[in-house]
């Protein structure tokens, strides 16, 4: 059986259905436990990292007056006592908002925030966050995805995109899965969308401030 890098088959592996996953990534690319448990860790480490950046340069956005955005999440449902006991359904993109548009007009912004290693993959932005995101631009809002990629944690740079350019960005590929190599049938593959660095060109963020290009 064909092996390769863990960060490459983790993504693979998010192409295919979440019950096939894990045996995926083991079979490809086995790695010790307790290398795993420190990646995770590292992992959760530089998720935290890419909140308080995005947090900080809404604050930047708040203080200048231009852009108003709060980070929001999924309904719950709330049992005795008024705790939380469950989900009540998917929620919206990760922060939602307002931008200056010109005058005393508003316009309402959705963006959704993804930190990734190497490329950023489409079905990384779940179909209820696209459907979130798509909605606000046929109101004619601002629909962003801003985009954290890193090279095994040493960041590559930060893009943020409008969900209607990045839709004709994404770059399609196709790999077998371990052992159908040559095979002519079309489950044996995993096809992928994703853009990285080079896709990406154009759309770097503004220092301190990514909504400043938008606002007015």
């Amino acid at each position: 059986m064909s092996r390769m890098s863990r960060k490459s088959a983790d993504v693979f592996a998010l192409m295919l259905p979440a019950e096939e996953r894990v045996a995926y990534v083991e079979a490809v690319a086995p790695e010790k436990s307790g290398a795993r448990v420190a990646g995770g860790k590292a992992a959760d480490e530089r998720g935290r990292a890419w909140e308080r950046h995005v947090a900080a340069e809404h604050a930047a956005a708040s203080g200048l007056g231009i852009a108003h955005m709060r980070k929001v999440g999924a309904p719950v449902q709330v049992g005795t006592g008024g705790l939380p006991v469950g989900w009540a359904g998917p929620g919206p993109c990760d922060y939602q908002g307002f931008i200056r548009a010109g005058g005393a007009w508003w316009r309402p912004v959705a963006c959704e925030a993804k930190s990734r290693e190497g490329r950023l993959q489409r079905d990384d932005v779940d179909p209820h966050q696209r459907r979130d995101l798509e909605l606000v631009e046929r109101v004619g809002g601002l629909a962003l995805v801003l985009v954290e990629l890193t090279d095994d944690g040493v960041p590559l740079g930060t893009w943020a995109v409008p969900w209607a350019e990045i839709e004709r960005l994404w770059k399609r590929s196709t790999r077998a899965k371990p052992g159908k190599a040559g095979s002519q049938r079309e489950g044996d593959y995993i096809v992928s969308n994703s853009v990285g660095p080079e896709e990406l060109a154009g759309w770097e963020t503004t220092p301190g401030c990514y909504l400043r290009r938008w606002a007015r």
